[in-house]
């Protein structure tokens, strides 16, 4: 049987929590709610003050597409190759250890909450660039 609910859903401002408002049948009561606060993403949308693109040349051995920068607000990546490159948030990607591999001619952007740590990349083959934007 699926939850029913009458009534809808507010948020305690002092403890961040979701509550129900109404009767709720099936699913979490009131206190429960309260006991576990839900928290609260807010997006930032203050323009980008700084935009630094940067062409990183492929390689068959592994290669830093970005340093790590705490202020990064966004990041790009155009693999500008007709090979794949495998990029890794952290140092030393490979074959066998990546983020995630970007096809030759594939545009990434970096979701929501940012990682600010050090980006590395490993081609198939060395033929072409990583184009690379990060904004602050």
């Amino acid at each position: 049987m699926a939850n029913a609910m009458n009534g809808g859903f507010t948020r305690d401002v002092d403890t961040n929590a979701l509550l129900v408002t109404g009767a709720v049948t099936g699913g979490l009561t009131d206190t429960q709610l309260r006991a576990t606060p839900v928290p609260v993403s807010v997006p930032d949308n203050t323009p980008l003050t700084t935009a630094a693109p940067v062409s990183v040349p492929s390689s068959a051995t592994v290669v830093t597409l970005m340093v790590s920068n705490a202020a990064r607000r966004a990041l790009f990546i155009f693999n500008n190759s007709t090979s794949a490159v495998y990029v890794k948030f952290g140092s030393t990607a490979t074959a066998a250890d990546f983020t995630f591999k970007m096809a030759a001619g594939a545009f990434y952007e970096m979701p929501r909450p940012l990682y600010t740590g050090i980006i590395t990349g490993i081609w198939v083959s060395a033929d072409g660039a990583a184009l690379v934007t990060e904004g602050a």
